[in-house]
């Protein structure tokens, strides 16, 4: 745009300079013309004139004269108007060729800018696109591992969830054997809740099999003693060695836990 405008006021100015110069070449030719023709007429008359008085011709010659010198100062006029003139073309001239050199450096040097520029801008495209692969990669890891630590928590829970029911059991058994071995006289529900206890400790699955067969060999002897004497007071059970066995089995999965 600024080499356009350059060329432009250039050719504007050139326009000027060769309409002043045919402007001065059309002056000079009109004085030509005028010399010429007081020249000739002043040798036509100048021999009628002498001791005459003024004629019009004369007047003419006059007016002519006057024109002439009026042409003459306004040639002048003209030449060192056209001087300045061209004085200022020129130093105007060699300003926009500097200009519209400048303006040509700047382009190239933008134009350099904007090859780099469209290269960067090629080069982070294509970083932007990997990154954006490796996030979508990332993202479906995540997924993939939340959706591992639902799965390992809900196993967790469960796994807590069995090993405080079978400590709870395992609690409620050893003071329900505890109590029974105490000779205190104890109702036929309360009995039954004992056996329950046990019955419910033995289907446990974290129980080991030793100790299902301990615990079924147990209750089986206590039917058979509940059956003989249903109104014993305090029959034995001889538990001493279940309990034992049942405070291991709880301190193990307590650990466990």
């Amino acid at each position: 745009q600024g080499a356009s405008l350059g060329s432009s006021r250039q050719h504007t100015i050139l326009s000027l300079t060769a309409a002043t110069m045919q402007r001065t070449m059309l002056s000079s030719m009109l004085l030509a013309c005028f010399c010429a023709l007081i020249s000739a007429a002043s040798a036509a008359v100048s021999k009628s004139l002498d001791g005459e008085a003024v004629t019009p011709v004369q007047k003419v010659i006059e007016l002519l004269s006057g024109m002439l010198a009026k042409g003459k100062e306004e040639k002048h006029a003209e030449e060192v108007a056209f001087g300045k003139f061209s004085e200022f073309c020129s130093l105007q001239s060699e300003e926009k060729k500097r200009y519209i050199a400048k303006a040509a450096d700047d382009i190239q040097e933008l134009e350099t800018d904007i090859t780099k520029a469209e290269a960067d801008a090629n080069k982070l495209g294509d970083e932007i696109e990997k990154l954006q692969g490796e996030i979508a990669g990332w993202d479906a890891e995540a997924k993939e591992a939340s959706a591992v630590r639902k799965k390992e928590q809900s196993v967790y829970d469960a796994t807590h969830q069995d090993y405080s029911e079978s400590i709870s059991a395992l609690e409620r058994a050893i003071q329900t054997l505890k109590s029974a071995s105490k000779d205190v006289p104890q109702s036929k529900e309360e009995e039954e809740a004992s056996l329950a206890q046990l019955r419910h400790v033995a289907a446990n699955s974290r129980v080991p099999s030793s100790a299902k067969r301990a615990l079924a060999s147990f209750l089986q002897e206590a039917v058979a003693v509940k059956s003989g004497a249903p109104e014993a007071n305090a029959y034995e059970f001889q538990s001493s060695s279940v309990v034992d066995m049942l405070e291991k089995l709880k301190a193990r999965f307590s650990e466990e836990l």
